[in-house]
Parts: structure tokens; sequence; C-alpha cells
């Protein structure tokens, strides 16, 4: 029998499933979380009191010759982590780069950034603190904290992806006061609607706005 997960701050399915041994792909498709797929529609985002089902490991079984070595392979799981690194609306691309993962180093997919400036590297699913390291002379840092992003329909979630977009400098509170007003207006200025009128929070949330968000951020 598997059992029922109540999510925390900082959780995520791809680290709930390898705390439980088990893919993430198996553990975010069992049947039992059928509703939480529709509601959140993505792995990487849950919030503080979904109830996610975690189902048991699967034991495998190999029949295999007596008196004989065999070798048996343990996949590692990963997850992907894609960045787009920008400089006044400019990419910086061809940018070495790797990644520090909870203290350990991990090389990118590629040695430098792209045309586009963006960036991937695979880390461990468990990991809570990444730090992308750029440049030649590997001065420059941008420290990530993952796992900790509310779903977008939230005050919360609003205000850390603009927060981590550069554009909101207030507090992390799930309020949307002036200050999310004035950078909601710019993000959607920024992303080609110059006049869009954004005073509060249900204007924010209408679905082209929320789905350009999205986008930008990435989930």
């Amino acid at each position: 029998m598997g059992e029922r997960h109540t999510v925390v701050e900082g959780d995520c399915v791809f680290r709930i499933a390898a705390e439980n041994g088990i893919p993430w792909e198996r553990l975010w498709n069992d049947p039992q979380n059928e509703e939480l797929r529709r509601e959140r529609k993505s792995p990487s985002i849950l919030h503080v009191g979904d109830v996610l089902y975690v189902p048991d490991k699967e034991i495998k079984e190999e029949t295999k010759g007596c008196e004989q070595k065999h070798r048996f392979r343990l996949q590692r799981p990963w997850v992907e982590i894609r960045l787009t690194i920008e400089e006044f609306g400019v990419p910086r691309d061809s940018e070495p780069y790797y990644v520090l993962a909870d203290d350990v180093r991990y090389e990118g997919d590629a040695a430098t950034t792209d045309a586009e400036g963006k960036l991937t590297c695979r880390i461990p699913p468990n990991t809570e603190r990444a730090i992308v390291v750029l440049g030649e002379e590997e001065t420059e840092e941008f420290e990530l904290t993952l796992g900790c992003v509310d779903p977008i329909e939230t005050g919360r979630g609003k205000q850390v992806r603009l927060q981590n977009l550069g554009y909101y400098e207030g507090p992390v509170d799930g309020g949307f006061g002036p200050m999310m007003a004035l950078a909601f207006k710019d993000f959607l200025s920024h992303e080609g609607e110059p006049n869009a009128a954004i005073t509060d929070e249900e204007q924010a949330n209408r679905e082209g706005h929320l789905s350009k968000l999205e986008d930008g951020y990435g989930s």
C-alpha cells in the first residue's frame, strides 16, 4: 500500500520521488494523482497543503545463471534546469558555465550558453540549492533555491516569478499592492503590451496575462 504525502514548503514531485526511491513519472502519473495533475499541470509546481499519493516501490526480479558474473547498472535519476541569462535584455551568449548543486559541480549540456543566452544542466532531483557559475573568470554566480515556487495562480507564485525575472523587489507575502502592479505592468510592457492596465490581482489573473508570465518564466 502506498501513502499520502502532504506537501510542505520546498517540496516538488522530483524530490519526493527521489526520497521514496521511485521514478518521478510513476509518482506523478499514478491514477490517484489525476485530480492534482489537472489542477497543477506541471510536476515542478506544487502548493503547500497539496496531497500527493506516493505508490510503493516496484520490486524487479531478474533470472540469471549460477556461478557466473553478472553486471547490473542502476540508472541514476536526473532533473534538468534550463535558464536564460540576459543583461539589460541582451542575451549573454557564448558564456562558459557550470552548476554547483549542493556544492557538487555539474557540467552543462554544452560548454557555453547558446545564441539566446540559454543554458541547460542536469542535476540530482533532490537538490535544494544550486549556483550557476558564469564566465571565463568564474566570478559571476546566480543562486537558485529549488522547489520553492508556488503555483502561478497564487499571489506568492506571481511575486516570486516577477522577482526572479528582475521586475519585483518587494516582499514575498502573497499581496498585490502598487509595487506588484507596477512590476506586472513592466513585465507585460517588455512582452509587447505597453498599454496593459494592471491595478489589481483580478486584472493580473486574466488568462492571457498569466500565460505570458508562465511562458516568460518557464513554468
